[in-house]
């Protein structure tokens, strides 16, 4: 009895070794399948024209610099990165901080109207960006921001987005009302409040405004350059 049982437990061990190892066996082909485009794409940059046309290695045989040369010669590349990196960090920031000074605004401080500033705020969605485009580049236009990069990021700066600002609200309303509470007794103001307790609170979700505003830039920044 007692050798069927260590029998049966050597079973169960060896079976779960087995679907181990191909668990892993079949994530690292996934893995390989995916990484693979990324990998020829990177060695066939050190191959010339002919190497690529004529060949079905993803092994270089001769190093050639040719295609960064080219790139930097005809293209402003270091211009493009600077200005992407700049229109994505002041976007960034501008939506972790003004959609959440906003949603604070409209959550913990209580003013007469404050559900219809809410109202008005969540009606501009229904408004698509096809019916504001003209008078948001006639806008532009007179205050002199064609052809520069102030309108991909200022804009952010007031208020940070509707969508935004009613995600960051709905997470604020599960903060509960006693931590302002007592920070209101010990001579916090709202601003202290806010940035102190609050801030601190809402972590979790900002890390998803971060990729959220960070994708949609990638994407209006490219819309925009294939346009210009």
């Amino acid at each position: 009895m007692a050798n069927e049982r260590i029998l049966s437990h050597n079973q169960i061990i060896l079976r779960r070794r087995i679907f181990t190892g191909v668990k892993y066996f079949f994530l690292v082909a996934l893995g390989i399948f995916f990484v693979f485009p990324f990998l020829y794409l990177f060695t066939s940059s050190f191959m010339t024209d002919e190497q690529i046309l004529n060949t079905t290695s993803i092994i270089p045989k001769k190093i050639s610099f040719d295609s960064y040369k080219t790139l930097f010669e005809h293209t402003e590349l270091l211009l493009y990165v600077k200005n992407t990196l700049l229109v994505c960090v002041l976007n960034i920031s501008g939506v972790c901080l003004m959609s959440s000074l906003t949603a604070f605004g409209l959550c913990k401080v209580k003013f007469k109207g404050q559900d219809l500033v809410f109202t008005l705020i969540l009606a501009t969605l229904l408004l698509p960006g096809t019916v504001t485009g003209v008078p948001l580049f006639t806008i532009y236009a007179k205050l002199g921001w064609t052809g520069t990069l102030f309108p991909l990021w200022v804009p952010i700066w007031f208020g940070g987005g509707a969508t935004n600002i009613f995600l960051i609200r709905q997470f604020m309303r599960g903060i509960p009302k006693s931590y302002s509470e007592a920070a209101i007794i010990d001579g916090a103001s709202s601003i202290k409040i806010y940035w102190s307790i609050v801030m601190p609170l809402v972590k979790p979700i900002r890390p998803f405004f971060r990729e959220r505003v960070g994708l949609c830039q990638r994407l209006h920044f490219g819309n925009g350059i294939q346009d210009a």
